[in-house]
C-alpha cells in the first residue's frame, strides 16, 4: 500500500515532528518579551476570564468591518490555560505551541506525501511566515494550525485515492468552520471546496458523493449554529450569555470598507517613503513560491522508468493532483492576498501565501523524476536563505537589540541532530545536499524569528517587559490599583491601541515586592508622565525639556510650561522614562489626567455630594442615531446657595471622548473642542476654561499624544457675592470620527444649562 511505513520509518518520522517542533518553538519564546498588549487583547482577555468562570459566550471578536465573528471558538482556546490554572501569559504559550504544531503537521504531510526534499522546502516556507501576527496575540495568531489542516485535508479530500476522502472532507469542513470564527480568510477556503466539487471532473480530479458534500457542508453550518441562535435571540431583544459592546452591531459593507483600510493603510506609514514601501512588499510577496519556478532549469531527466509503478511515481501523480486543488484554493484565495498587499492587515495574506508555498511545493514533488536533487535543492535554499539574509537586514533598521552567539546555541544543535534523524533518508546521490539543508533549517527559521523579535520596527509599541517594568515603578511608588493608575499616566509616544491593564494587575496581585525607585522630589505624586524611547535610557534626563520637545495635549503643556504642573525625577523602566508630576495649579488645571483607553471597560468615577452639594447632569448626544453609545455627560457638583468663593467640580465621561483610537467604534467617536463651565450669580457669569481639548486628536503618528481623554476631572472654585442662579457646561465645537474617518465639517458647539 502506499504511503505504508516500516515502524522503525513511524518512529523516526514522530522523532523529526516533534524536533520541527521545537525548532520553533523554542526560538519564539523571544517574541514574549517584544509582545505588544492592545485594548483589543484586553478586552479578549476579560470575555475568556468570564468564560473560564462559567459565564457563556457565543460570538466572537469584532471584525474589522464592524459586527462579529460567527462563534466563539476563539475566546473558548483563551479560556483554557485560565480554566487550567495557568493565566494569561500561557496563551502567549498557546498561540506559539499551535504555530510549531502547524509546521509539524506541515512536515508530517509533505515527507510522507512529497518527499524529504519538498518537505525541507515546505518547512524552509515558514521562515517567510509573518511573526510579527504573534506579536499582538490576537485571533489571527491562531490561524496557522488551522490552515494548514484545512489545506491538507482539501488536498486529501480531491486528490487523494482512498475510501476516506468524504470523511475527509467533513474534517476540512469543520476545520474551516472554526476557522471563520478566527478569520473571515478561511471562507475563501470554504469557497475552493464548492469550486472544486462542481468543476473536479474537468480538473481531472473525482467529486465526492453528494451525501458526503452536503454533509461536510452541513458539519460548517453546525459550527455557526450558536452564534445565529445569540443573533436571532437579540433580534428579540434576548440576553444570552455574556452582552456585546453596544456599538459592535454597525458594521461595514465591503465597498464601504475596502477605501477606510486603504487610507488607514497610508496613515499608518507602510507607504511614506520608497524603503518602508519597499520593506512592506518584501514582508508581503511570495518570493519563497516563486523562486522554485525560476529555478526549474537546474534539473536534468537521469532516471529511467522503472517496469512498475513505483513509490515516487504514486507519490508524483498524488503531487499533480495536489497542484490542481491548490491552484484554485490560491485562485480564490487571491481577493485577500490584494487586500494585505494594497492596505493594511498583514493577516489577510496567511492563508493565500500557504495556498502558494503548498503549491510549489506540490509542483516541485510533481516533477521529482525530472530534478537532480542534489542540486536543485541547495541551490534553491541557498537562493533563499540569502535573500533571507537580505530581506531581514533591511529590515534590521528598526532593530534594538543585537544577536550573540547565544541566540544561535539551539539551532546548531537542532540542526545537528535534524542532520541525524535525516541521514537514512537519503541516497548516496543526494545524502550531503540533504545534511547540509538539515544543517540549515533551524539556523534559517531562528533568524527570520529573531529578526521579528528584535527588528520587526514597532518604535511607538513597548513590549511586554517594558509595560511590567512600568507597572511594578508606579505600584511601588504609589500602591495604585489599576483603576485609580490608569486615570493618572499620561502616554507620550506610545500608540493608541496598547494598554498595561492586565500586566498591572498582575503586578498589583503580586503585592509589595517590589521596592520603591526612591525620593522624586516632589510633595506628592499626582500622576505620571511615561515616555517611550526608541531604546532604554541612559544617563540624566532633563524631563521638562523632554516633554515639552513633544506637541503633546494643551492642557498638560500648558501646565508643564508655567509650572503649574511639577515634574519629579524620571525612572527609567525598559523603554519607559516614568516622570512623577504634582499638580501645584488646581485652579487652573486637573488634580490628575491620562490619554489611555480601555476601548470596552466601563468603569467611572462617581461626584459624590458633600453637605449643601448638589450634582447636575448635562447629557449631550451629537450623533444622527442618537444611540446611548453616542452620549457625553458633563457632572457639576456645586452648593448653589452658599455665598463668596465655593468649589466646584465638573465630571466629563462618556465613551465617545474616552477613546484613544479613532477606530473602537465605527459608529462615533468625538473630541470637544475647549470645553467650559460658567456660572451666573448677581447678574454676572463666571467662565472657566475646562481643557484645550477632550477627546481623541490623531496627531499622524498613531500616538496618544495631543489626546486627553475621558474620564476627566477639574475642581476649582468660583467668587459669588450670592447664590448660583445658573450653571451651564458647553464647547465651542467638536471633531467627530465617522468609519474611522473624520466627518466634515466640524460639529458646531452646544452649551446645556440648569437653574438652581
Amino acid at each position: 500500500m502506499p504511503g505504508a511505513q516500516h515502524p522503525t520509518d513511524a518512529k523516526r518520522l514522530v522523532l523529526e515532528c516533534a524536533l520541527v517542533f521545537l525548532i520553533l518553538f523554542v526560538p519564539l519564546q523571544s517574541l514574549f518579551d517584544v509582545s505588544r498588549f492592545t485594548i483589543f487583547q484586553a478586552r479578549d482577555l476579560d470575555r475568556a476570564q468570564l468564560l473560564a468562570m462559567g459565564q457563556l459566550i457565543l460570538f466572537g471578536p469584532e471584525a474589522s468591518g464592524g459586527g462579529h465573528l460567527p462563534g466563539s471558538f476563539y475566546y473558548f482556546l483563551l479560556a483554557l490555560p485560565m480554566r487550567l490554572g495557568f493565566g494569561w501569559k500561557a496563551i502567549w504559550q498557546l498561540q506559539i505551541a499551535m504555530l510549531a504544531a502547524g509546521a509539524s503537521l506541515l512536515w508530517l504531510f509533505t515527507r510522507r506525501r512529497f518527499g524529504v526534499f519538498p518537505a525541507c522546502y515546505a518547512l524552509l516556507c515558514v521562515a517567510f511566515f509573518d511573526f510579527k501576527t504573534l506579536l499582538y496575540c490576537f485571533n489571527a495568531s491562531f490561524m496557522p494550525l488551522f490552515a494548514v489542516g484545512s489545506l491538507l485535508a482539501l488536498c486529501l479530500a480531491f486528490a487523494g485515492e482512498t475510501r476516506r476522502n468524504g470523511a475527509v472532507w467533513l474534517l476540512f469542513c469543520l476545520s474551516c468552520g472554526l476557522g471563520v470564527q478566527l478569520h473571515a480568510t478561511f471562507y475563501l477556503l470554504l469557497l475552493s471546496g464548492l469550486i472544486l466539487q462542481t468543476t473536479a471532473p474537468r480538473l481531472g480530479l473525482r467529486p465526492l458523493s453528494w451525501q458526503w458534500f452536503i454533509g461536510g457542508l452541513g458539519m460548517f453550518f453546525l459550527t455557526l449554529l450558536p452564534f445565529l441562535i445569540w443573533r436571532a435571540a437579540g433580534a428579540f431583544s434576548l440576553q444570552l450569555g455574556q452582552p456585546a459592546a453596544s456599538f459592535a452591531s454597525h458594521s461595514l459593507s465591503l465597498r464601504e470598507m475596502l477605501p477606510l483600510m486603504l487610507a488607514h493603510g497610508i496613515e499608518e506609514k507602510h507607504f511614506d517613503s520608497p524603503l518602508s514601501l519597499l520593506r512592506r512588499f518584501m514582508i508581503l510577496l511570495p518570493f519563497e513560491a516563486i523562486f522554485p519556478f525560476l529555478m526549474l532549469r537546474i534539473s536534468a531527466t537521469t532516471r529511467a522508468a522503472g517496469t512498475g509503478e513505483s513509490a515516487e511515481e504514486v507519490r508524483g501523480r498524488f503531487a499533480g493532483g495536489c497542484v490542481k486543488v491548490l491552484s484554485v484554493a490560491s485562485a480564490a484565495a487571491f481577493p485577500a492576498y490584494a487586500i494585505a498587499l494594497a492596505l493594511s492587515p498583514t493577516r489577510y495574506s496567511i492563508i493565500p501565501r500557504l495556498c502558494l508555498d503548498l503549491l510549489a511545493t506540490a509542483f516541485l514533488a510533481s516533477r521529482a523524476a525530472r530534478l537532480r536533487p542534489g542540486v536543485f535543492y541547495p541551490a534553491l535554499a541557498g537562493t533563499l536563505c540569502a535573500f533571507t539574509l537580505a530581506w531581514h537586514t533591511l529590515l534590521w533598521s528598526y532593530g534594538r537589540a543585537p544577536l550573540d552567539a547565544a541566540h544561535f546555541l539551539f539551532p546548531i544543535l537542532a540542526g545537528a541532530a535534524f542532520a541525524l534523524l535525516l541521514r537514512r533518508a537519503a541516497d548516496p546521490e543526494s545524502g550531503r545536499a540533504l545534511l547540509s539543508l538539515a544543517l540549515a533549517l533551524p539556523l534559517v527559521l531562528s533568524l527570520g524569528v529573531y529578526s521579528y523579535a528584535y527588528g520587526s520596527g514597532g518604535r511607538s509599541f513597548p513590549g511586554l517587559r517594558d509595560l511590567e517594568a512600568l507597572s511594578r515603578a508606579v505600584h511601588a511608588q504609589t500602591g495604585w490599583d489599576y483603576g485609580e493608575a490608569k486615570r493618572r499616566i499620561f502616554y507620550v509616544d506610545m500608540h493608541t491601541t496598547i494598554t498595561p491593564a492586565h500586566v498591572y494587575r498582575t503586578v498589583e496581585s503580586e503585592g509589595g515586592t517590589t521596592p520603591p525607585p526612591g525620593e522624586v522630589g516632589l510633595g506628592r505624586i499626582d500622576g505620571y508622565f511615561a515616555v517611550l524611547l526608541s531604546r532604554a535610557p541612559k544617563g540624566t534626563v532633563d524631563a521638562k525639556e523632554l516633554l515639552l520637545s513633544h506637541a503633546l495635549a494643551g492642557t498638560p503643556a500648558a501646565g508643564i510650561a508655567s509650572g503649574g504642573i511639577l515634574l519629579g525625577k524620571p525612572i527609567a523602566c525598559g523603554r519607559f522614562l516614568a516622570i512623577p508630576y504634582e499638580v501645584k495649579d488646581h485652579e487652573g488645571f486637573p488634580p490628575y489626567f491620562h490619554n489611555g483607553s480601555e476601548a470596552y471597560s466601563f468603569d467611572i468615577p462617581i461626584l459624590s455630594p458633600g453637605p449643601g452639594e448638589t450634582v447636575s447632569r448635562f447629557v449631550f448626544n451629537d450623533c444622527p442615531s442618537r444611540r446611548p453609545w453616542c452620549e457625553v455627560t458633563a457632572e457639576v457638583l456645586v452648593d448653589w446657595k452658599k455665598r463668596g468663593r465655593r468649589p466646584v467640580r465638573v465630571l466629563f465621561k462618556g465613551e465617545p471622548i474616552s477613546q484613544a483610537d479613532e477606530w473602537v467604534s465605527l459608529e462615533w467617536v468625538q473630541a470637544l473642542t475647549r470645553p467650559y463651565f460658567t456660572a451666573s450669580c448677581a447678574g454676572t457669569e463666571r467662565r472657566v476654561l475646562l481643557a484645550e481639548s477632550l477627546g481623541p486628536i490623531p496627531d499622524g503618528r498613531t500616538t496618544m499624544n495631543r489626546s486627553l481623554l475621558a474620564p476627566y476631572e477639574r475642581s476649582f472654585h468660583v467668587d459669588c457675592p450670592g447664590p448660583i442662579t445658573e450653571v451651564s457646561v458647553g464647547y465651542e465645537d467638536s471633531l467627530a470620527y465617522v468609519n474611522g474617518r473624520p466627518v466634515a465639517p466640524r460639529i458646531p458647539g452646544r452649551r446645556l444649562s440648569a437653574g438652581g
